[in-house]
């Protein structure tokens, strides 16, 4: 097979996947830029909330610091912020 064929082989190869792929995205309705975007935005959602409970969990630490009387009710946010974030809580 000469390479001008093979060249032509490859090519009818990449519109029929490239019409099967676009099959499947007709059938199913999902256009991949659109779930690329939406993937971009959920990640960048999480890093956002991952910041602001970073940040809620310093603020807690701070008050601890201060020693004050609700020195116990800020340890369970403590522990209850470690379980959003998948950490195992401190006894």
């Amino acid at each position: 097979m000469s390479d001008t064929d093979r060249i032509k082989e490859l090519e009818a190869e990449n519109k029929t996947l490239r019409s099967m792929v676009e099959g499947m995205i007709n059938d199913t309705g999902d256009d991949p830029e659109i779930m690329a975007a939406s993937r971009a935005e959920w990640a960048a959602r999480a890093l956002a909330a991952e910041a602001k409970l970073a940040k809620a969990v310093g603020l807690v630490d701070d008050m601890l610091e201060w020693g004050t009387w609700y020195g116990e009710a800020l340890k369970e946010i403590l522990q209850r912020l470690a379980e959003l974030k998948g950490e195992k809580p401190t006894a």
